[in-house]
């Protein structure tokens, strides 16, 4: 949706120029791409190892 902003405030910005402005400018999108990666994890192995789970 960055890339698409920045694209259609400029019509000659070409995608990879947009990608990379975005990728620099906001990073903190891959902190929450991360973030959303850990919580999945978490949850695949919630539901497929009962060990994880496991409580005192």
């Amino acid at each position: 949706m960055l890339v698409w902003a920045s694209m259609a405030d400029n019509p000659l910005l070409p995608f990879g120029d947009a990608m990379r402005i975005q990728a620099k400018s906001a990073s903190w999108v891959f902190v929450l791409m991360g973030l959303e990666l850990l919580r999945q994890v978490h949850f695949f192995l919630s539901e497929r190892w009962a060990r994880y789970r496991w409580t005192r």
